[in-house]
């Protein structure tokens, strides 16, 4: 909340705790000095309804701000998809040989990372005698295992684009480091969003969109592309309003937290739209084995990355299976002394 708001707040609760104040007093007070307490609580009511109209017209540039982000959101969403049609091809290349190996080398590393903690978490509860026999033990190093093997499956989702969408599609190819792959939005979140929102809005049984616009969108969902697919939130989302009887602080936050999500959607969307319109020069359409070399490349290290962590997922599940050993040889000793 900025700070001009929060001033706004902490006068409407300062004021509003003098007029308890004065209430109270009044009520106390003789009928002849009632009239004292009246008017400076009728003073202290219209200061507060003169800040809170100052709140509402903040309210509504905010709200104006946010639909302009979104015909921004939707303009990029039209103009990128007039120009995909011109890549789609390129587009096919980056996601068999980025997107999916980029994925399932996210997940290695999820699952890497979730078997170091538990190695360390059952060891020092082994240490620190705090399993009781053996079998509860291993009933533990089990359900361990099963997690990493059931909780950390690959599948074909994107990655976030914005760590990845930053300048030309070709500079993406020839610079991009696979190990900077980051996902920082709520795909699922998204997902039913995109269920939720678009999809009853364009198919065929349910609207009157064109069928050439419902294909568009299905491609989308299929593909999994999670940017395109929370602009298309936001197009079938439409325009934003509010509650003006609402509590003027949720009404605030609320159009905080879309403000927020608008300008983040509406700067990685742009970024997206640029790297394709730099790529729509005469020499890198003219060039696509070039393309398809440097993706292959990319594609080759992601696959060494990922059997560089498949070989440390394999060591940290032969240490976690050890541990039954360390802990028969503390028991022992123990039993022994």
């Amino acid at each position: 909340m900025n700070r001009k708001i929060q001033a706004y707040f902490r006068q409407i609760r300062n004021l509003r705790q003098e007029l308890a104040t004065l209430d109270e007093k009044r009520m106390q007070s003789p009928e002849e000095e009632q009239f004292r307490f009246s008017q400076r609580i009728v003073e202290i009511a219209l200061e507060i309804e003169s800040i809170e109209k100052r709140i509402r017209l903040e309210d509504r540039q905010t709200l104006d701000l946010i639909n302009d982000l979104r015909k921004k959101i939707v303009a990029a969403l039209e103009q990128f998809n007039l120009w995909r049609k011109k890549m789609r091809e390129m587009e096919k290349l980056f996601l068999v040989n980025f997107v999916r190996p980029g994925f399932i080398l996210k997940q290695a590393v999820r699952q890497r990372e979730y078997l170091e903690t538990a190695l360390i978490r059952l060891r020092t509860r082994i240490t620190n005698h705090e399993f009781h026999s053996l079998s509860e033990l291993e009933a533990e190093i089990r359900q361990v295992l099963s997690h990493a093997d059931h909780g950390f499956e690959a599948d074909q989702r994107s990655f976030d684009d914005e760590a990845v969408q930053q300048e030309s599609f070709w500079e993406l190819i020839e610079e991009i480091d696979p190990q900077q792959i980051l996902e920082e939005v709520d795909e699922d979140q998204i997902a039913r969003d995109f269920k939720r929102i678009v999809l009853p809005a364009v198919h065929p049984d349910t609207s009157d969109t064109p069928v050439d616009t419902f294909l568009t969108v299905k491609e989308v969902y299929e593909q999994n592309d999670y940017l395109l697919m929370e602009a298309y939130v936001v197009q079938y989302r439409g325009e934003m309003t509010v509650d003006e009887e609402s509590s003027p602080r949720e009404r605030q936050e609320m159009l905080e937290e879309r403000e927020r999500q608008y300008q983040s959607l509406s700067s990685r969307l742009e970024r997206r739209l640029n790297a394709l319109k730099k790529e729509m020069t005469p020499a890198e359409l003219d060039d696509p084995e070039k393309v398809e070399e440097l993706l292959h490349q990319q594609r080759d290290e992601i696959k060494q990355l990922i059997q560089v962590e498949t070989e440390k997922i394999f060591n940290l599940r032969k240490l976690i299976m050890e541990l039954v050993q360390l802990f028969m040889e503390l028991n022992q000793g123990e039993a022994d002394a």
